[in-house]
């Protein structure tokens, strides 16, 4: 039966850690978030209203790959963190901060509800 389980919170809060539990104790299959890999991070923290949009996409576009992997899994996995946490809250925040403009915002909103259509929920968030 096919299954996923996400997990939610804040950096340091102990998402890694639980999908590693979870992995160890009841042989669920984990995802991490590629967080290392973006390459506009560094450029991001010294200018964000410049890099945001950028970031977003990139873990937009990064987290939607993970989901279509994540979906062709069998079994039970288990995910760090969501594509919808990065919209959601993190791209939102950064466009209600006036990080991301209204263009860019109404841009990434076009990719995102299309990708939203294309992948499953999670069947637990935590």
């Amino acid at each position: 039966m096919k299954r996923s389980i996400a997990i939610a919170g804040n950096m340091g809060s102990g998402k890694s850690t639980l999908v590693e539990f979870l992995s160890r104790t009841y042989n669920v299959t984990p995802f991490y978030e590629p967080n290392d890999e973006n390459p506009y991070l560094a450029d991001f923290y010294k200018d964000m209203k410049a890099w945001a949009f950028q970031s977003q996409l990139y873990f937009l576009s990064n987290k939607f790959r993970l989901h279509q992997e994540l979906d062709r899994q069998g079994g039970v996995v288990a995910l760090d963190r969501t594509i919808f946490e990065d919209a959601e809250i993190f791209a939102t925040a950064l466009h209600q901060m006036r990080k991301i403009s209204k263009r860019d915002w109404a841009t990434y909103q076009t990719y995102y509800a299309a990708i939203h259509d294309a992948i499953r929920p999670p069947d637990l968030m935590i």
